[in-house]
């Protein structure tokens, strides 16, 4: 049950990562936005592992 919950949160982390990602390529351009934008409005570190 615990590795299943893990994933799920993995899960659920990698779309939120993806969706900021894409909204900020789109607000700022693919070549403009970096990963530490993405990470900042994530509220993550970007040296995560997802």
């Amino acid at each position: 049950m615990v590795k299943n919950k893990n994933q799920e949160l993995r899960e659920n982390r990698r779309q939120q990562i993806m969706q900021t990602a894409m909204e900020l390529f789109v607000e700022k351009g693919f070549v403009t936005a970096s990963v530490s934008d993405i990470a900042k409005k994530c509220g993550i570190s970007k040296g995560i592992d997802v």
